[in-house]
């Protein structure tokens, strides 16, 4: 479950979020639009198709050629929040305990409070085998709605990270930001390739990590299912040399995502070890 008093944290931390906020990615971008309201930028000859009510007759009286007045807009910037609830979310260590897709869904979901705080349009969308958009009657999303949503939402499917950022391209139709949280059980290298769609988009990268993922703390002879397909199993007896291997080869898979990023977007690894607050205030220092 979704702690409700991490909305009210967050808020107590406002002034703090404000030093970094989503207007630095906004940039100086404009572009030309006729509507009522904006800032005048300049006069553009009339065209068949142009709305007649926006020539300036004015113009016509000294000219006896028909202008429309043109204004500009600032590009809106759209915050996209891709939230995985494939099975392998869904990890707990006990059926008590918080899984990991309640922490990852924590992460989200303040990164749409607070981006709705900062007056940014918001869209909020699950991803495993397919994709499934969050909004509410008036399609809009509203987070307190979100959260009730996510609360009832249990992690299943296989997830198919790849197709689901294909096809989400189709989305992102105007100057973005793209945060993608997931446990990222995908080939960096093949992520790589894909990220190179989203050019015109800052990417980040939020990776939730359950902290047995990190350290496998299990010993003897122990069983792994894999959560997406309980079909597929291997026994393996945990010693400490197999944990120490484990660790070596999830720092590999972690830094290839860190590398698989460049320039163009942000990784962030998130442990549920960590209290939810202290690994927001890591997502968000990122955006600097």
């Amino acid at each position: 479950m979704i702690d409700p008093t991490f909305f009210s944290k967050l808020d107590a931390l406002s002034l703090t979020l404000r030093r970094q906020s989503f207007g630095k990615y906004q940039g100086d971008q404009k572009t030309a639009y006729v509507g009522d309201g904006l800032t005048f930028k300049d006069f553009s000859p009339y065209t068949l198709g142009d709305d007649f009510r926006k020539i300036d007759w004015r113009v016509y009286a000294r000219t006896k050629e028909l202008y429309v007045r043109r204004y500009e807009a600032d590009k809106n910037l759209t915050i996209h929040v891709l939230l995985d609830s494939s099975a392998s979310m869904g990890y707990k260590p006990s059926p008590n305990a918080k899984s990991k897709f309640d922490f990852a869904a924590t992460m989200a979901l303040g990164i749409a409070h607070v981006a709705q705080k900062q007056q940014e349009r918001v869209e909020f969308s699950l991803f495993s085998h397919k994709i499934i958009p969050l909004k509410n009657q008036n399609q809009q999303v509203h987070v307190q709605q979100l959260a009730t949503k996510l609360n009832n939402t249990k992690p299943k499917h296989e997830g198919d990270l790849g197709e689901t950022l294909k096809k989400y391209t189709q989305n992102v139709k105007s100057k973005s930001l793209l945060f993608i949280v997931s446990d990222f059980l995908y080939p960096p290298e093949e992520l790589a390739k894909i990220l190179k769609l989203y050019q015109k988009s800052q990417v980040f990268l939020i990776h939730v990590l359950h902290h047995d993922e990190i350290t496998l703390p299990f010993e003897g002879d122990t069983k792994f299912v894999n959560p997406e397909n309980e079909s597929e199993s291997v026994r393996a007896y945990v010693s400490p040399s197999l944990q120490r291997k484990y660790q070596k080869e999830m720092i590999k898979h972690t830094l290839a995502l860190k590398q698989t990023c460049g320039k163009k977007a942000k990784y962030v690894q998130i442990n549920t070890f960590d209290p939810a607050i202290r690994s927001f205030m890591k997502l968000w220092s990122s955006m600097s």
